[in-house]
């Protein structure tokens, strides 16, 4: 018993001793200190923690560059491409304007000399058709009745019939005579002749006559002829005449010449 109670005693004695060492300041020290040690901890992890997303980030960032880097090359690549398609466009372009130009020359020229190798044909349309006829001789039978033109058999280098596609009508005739001055004599005799329902014309080459129809059929032109080889019209409501030719935008030339008819 003695034994027990001096145990109690040296408690109670260490007991009070301790409540007099652990005051509420060393408390708060304490705390603090726990406190900082765990914010140290954390600012370390969240230091590293926001290292590694930075390392991540600059990574990205860096990959993104490359990568923006490696268009803007691309695009460099695309403009130099493009520019020097644009000139081959260009180059093709001038190229083709001179071929175009040239083959409208050409087309011109060839439609010139055929019309010109035609300036002393003449074109008779209902002129009767029998077998075995001399067609020289017809033509300056017919010429001689109604129009009273004296057209000589040996004034005429060639005459014959044409293909038609008309079968209940006789096929026109072709008629080379010698000289202009010939056929100038034939052709004033026109209208006698078409009084007898023989109707003449000038042999006109093919481009020529779509060139005459174009301008027949176009609501500004009041008439349309050919002279001389060229085609020429003239427009409503004006005495002014304007040359034609097969490569001409006809449009166009009949709007500029509206729009100064001085011109």
């Amino acid at each position: 018993m003695e034994e027990m109670s001096t145990i109690l005693s040296d408690l109670d004695e260490i007991k009070s001793a301790l409540k007099k060492s652990v005051t509420k300041s060393d408390l708060t020290d304490i705390v603090k200190s726990i406190v900082k040690e765990m914010l140290e901890e954390n600012k370390k992890e969240m230091e590293t923690r926001v290292k590694e997303i930075e390392d991540v980030y600059m990574r990205k960032c860096g990959d993104l560059q490359d990568k923006i880097d490696g268009l803007g090359l691309e695009m460099e690549s695309l403009r130099e491409l493009n520019a020097k398609k644009d000139t081959a466009i260009r180059n093709l372009n001038a190229t083709l304007d001179d071929a175009m130009r040239i083959a409208n020359e050409a087309r011109s020229r060839s439609n010139y000399n055929e019309q010109y190798s035609r300036k002393n044909n003449i074109k008779i349309f209902g002129l009767k058709e029998s077998n075995g006829e001399n067609v020289s001789s017809e033509v300056c039978k017919m010429l001689k009745s109604p129009a009273k033109v004296e057209l000589k058999e040996e004034e005429i280098l060639a005459a014959h019939r044409l293909p038609s596609k008309f079968t209940n009508a006789p096929r026109p005739v072709i008629l080379k005579v010698k000289n202009t001055d010939i056929k100038s004599r034939v052709m004033k005799q026109r209208a006698q002749v078409k009084s007898a329902g023989i109707r003449i014309s000038h042999d006109v080459t093919l481009l020529n006559t779509r060139l005459v129809q174009r301008l027949s059929n176009h609501e500004n032109v009041s008439q349309v002829w050919y002279y001389n080889g060229s085609v020429f019209a003239k427009l409503v409501d004006s005495d002014a005449r304007i040359k034609f030719d097969i490569t001409d935008d006809v449009d166009l030339k009949i709007r500029k010449k509206l729009r100064h008819p001085s011109t």
